[in-house]
């Protein structure tokens, strides 16, 4: 009978499957289940590099590295579904621990992702990691299957290594990086740059730690850039977002953009610098994630998310995507000040220019029992 239930309707049964024990338990079930239930349960390994040993998930209790490697040698198939490697990297790692380590990674083909911090996120220097363990770690990062590398808390990464994952890889994730310093530090990509999509914190942005004359050759093939917010002020954010949306305005091919603005500086009576941005000729999609101000029960918008959707309007953006944090409650209705009523206004413009879309995401709203709820108007105000 499990011979004639088609492939496909099996994996359709396993998608509905969303937990780790309910998919343990389907593995059980009947031998049909077992390779969509295994390659689920193991597209994901990760791994605390400490000493002579590490901590393998999924497996739930501690292992040694030599015990992960023979696990996988004895089940190649097991390997050959994971595609993704987190990595805990601790300095005091010793030589034995690095070969073990390398030697397990050999047993991956099929890694596409990969991502490596420190312990417990601690900022590490990059020159602290042992030499052997370093080497292997370098090796990773330049693996020619790896299409997404992710990478946070380190600081005095060589340039040249940070350049070839540019380079080379599509998807990037920065997180409190800080690249070496060199004086005469002008290295251009040697080949095309393969990275389409590129996520990071504004506050990062800067001569110590990405600066934008390293990043701009490798925005050439960009299409989705997404900027997050760490507790920076409003003016270090916008002496920093406007270089930076100038850089990737140039490429070609950008059609996603994500900004969430700063929690700090948002009062609507400071900073309102305006924000001079060049055209993005091929953006399709904006978002931009903010929180209203609470001051006196008024409902603000905050003083830099009008400048930002402005982009909208000299861009050919067919969906706009609003993310806030609703302040107010059903039976206290906020106050309209002009700052929403400017972002009302237009809200309004955006939708009557063309067959456009604008949705709204409320994230721990206390009045809207929806999760996710259309841009709507009540009275001429937009509900977000």
């Amino acid at each position: 009978m499990g011979d004639r239930i088609p492939p496909e309707l099996i994996h359709l049964i396993v998608d509905h499957v969303k937990d780790r024990e309910s998919l343990r338990a389907c593995s059980l079930v009947a031998l049909i289940f077992r390779a969509p239930c295994q390659q689920r349960l193991w597209t994901t390994m990760a791994l605390r590099v400490q000493h002579d040993a590490a901590i393998v998930e999924p497996l739930q209790y501690p292992h040694s590295i030599s015990t992960a490697k023979s696990t996988l040698e004895a089940c190649p198939h097991l390997a050959s579904y994971i595609t993704c490697l987190k990595l805990t990297i601790v300095p005091e790692t010793t030589d034995f621990a690095a070969v073990g380590l390398a030697s397990t990674i050999k047993l991956l083909p099929n890694l596409t992702k990969v991502s490596l911090y420190p312990l417990n996120e601690v900022e590490t220097s990059w020159t602290d990691i042992p030499d052997a363990l370093r080497s292997v770690t370098e090796s990773l990062l330049e693996m020619p299957t790896l299409r997404q590398v992710e990478l946070a808390f380190f600081f005095a990464v060589p340039r040249q290594l940070l350049g070839r994952i540019f380079a080379e890889s599509r998807c990037v994730y920065l997180r409190g990086i800080y690249l070496e310093h060199h004086k005469n530090a002008s290295e251009q990509p040697s080949s095309p740059s393969s990275l389409e999509r590129f996520k990071t914190r504004t506050i990062d942005i800067g001569y110590y730690f990405l600066p934008l004359p390293f990043l701009q050759p490798y925005f050439c093939s960009l299409r989705a850039l997404v900027l997050i917010s760490h507790r920076e002020l409003a003016i270090k954010f916008v002496s920093v977002l406007q270089p930076l949306l100038q850089v990737a305005a140039t490429s070609p091919s950008l059609e996603y953009l994500s900004i969430e603005l700063p929690d700090y500086g948002k009062n609507p009576h400071g900073n309102r610098r305006r924000l001079q941005l060049p055209p993005f000729k091929r953006l399709q999609y904006l978002q931009v994630v903010y929180e209203y101000d609470s001051i006196d029960s008024l409902h603000e918008p905050p003083a830099l998310l009008l400048p930002i959707l402005h982009i909208a309007e000299s861009a050919p953006v067919r969906e706009l995507c609003l993310c806030s944090d609703v302040c107010h409650t059903d039976d206290q209705p906020p106050q309209r000040t002009r700052a929403a009523t400017d972002l009302d206004s237009f809200l309004a413009r955006f939708l009557e220019s063309g067959e456009r879309q604008a949705r709204g995401i409320s994230r721990h709203a206390r009045s809207i029992a929806a999760a996710s709820v259309p841009i709507g108007t009540t009275g001429g105000q937009f509900l977000l």
